[in-house]
């Protein structure tokens, strides 16, 4: 019998037979209970599902099938991860199961990362900082591959008329790499074993702890279990972040972990030639 639930038809047949059909089978199970449930929660509970005891092996069924579809490598996978990360948001706005995701829609991708409140890193959230260090990069390997006069492969870059003029590109360039120096030596002072696990992924990539304490290897294994495919589809980006620091040229101090920034006149100067 179909599901009344509005997500689960979605599942396309590549996906229907992968392992993902048991968890699409167990949170059929879980929507059918709830929807014969005198309580009605789907009426009643609408952003505060996770405060009704009822619901919540619903709501852990969901979030079981979200992290079977990252093991998929298909597209219709990860809209349908989204589309139930969104959901799960709209009935529990209160995040109990850490589904919230990083939205990039109509957002400055070279704003300030000031923006971001980097300046007490305990209230960051690690895994969008870990996402934000990806952009970052492949912006860099975008303005790199302009100077050689490839075409870049990020519409962010591609779409911005101002990085024609070089000297505007320089200092665009030498802007967003400090951003991402900055971002990656947060990161690097939040949990120190994401990094190192992203470089040498194996040992750790098809491990996905059941939970993590801040800091641990178990949240650096999450993370790249959840992280790992994008950088290996951003061509570069391991390796420019991973040469970047084996020459130096990424300082991470030994006291607080900060990254050591220039002042406006060595970037200035630095822009300049």
């Amino acid at each position: 019998m179909a599901s009344s639930h509005p997500l689960i038809p979605k599942c396309s047949p590549q996906i229907r037979l992968s392992a993902v059909s048991k968890k699409c089978a167990t949170l059929e199970n879980e929507d059918e209970k709830l929807r014969k449930s005198r309580d009605k929660p789907f009426q009643t509970s609408i952003g505060h599902f996770w405060a009704d005891f009822d619901t919540r092996d619903y709501m852990k069924a969901r979030f079981g099938l979200i992290d079977a579809l990252g093991r998929v490598d298909a597209r219709d996978a990860v809209e349908m991860q989204l589309e139930h990360a969104r959901d799960m948001l709209r009935l529990s706005r209160s995040n109990n199961l850490d589904s919230r995701y990083l939205d990039v829609n109509d957002t400055n991708a070279s704003e300030d990362i000031e923006n971001l409140g980097l300046r007490d890193i305990r209230f960051c959230r690690v895994a969008q900082l870990v996402a934000l260090v990806l952009l970052k990069t492949q912006m860099v390997l975008d303005l790199e591959a302009m100077e050689s006069g490839s075409v870049p492969r990020s519409p962010i870059i591609a779409g911005n008329p101002d990085l024609l003029d070089q000297q505007n590109r320089a200092m665009a360039k030498y802007n967003v790499e400090l951003q991402a120096y900055t971002l990656y030596t947060v990161v690097h002072s939040l949990n120190l074993h994401i990094w190192p696990v992203l470089y040498n992924p194996q040992p750790h990539i098809a491990q996905r702890p059941p939970m993590f304490s801040p800091g641990s290897l178990e949240q650096a294994r999450l993370i790249l279990a959840y992280s790992y495919r994008a950088w290996v589809e951003t061509r570069g980006a391991l390796e420019l972040t991973r040469e970047r620091v084996v020459s130096g040229e990424w300082t991470l101090t030994p006291d607080s972990m900060r990254p050591r920034l220039p002042t406006v006149f060595q970037m200035r100067t630095a822009c300049a030639y």
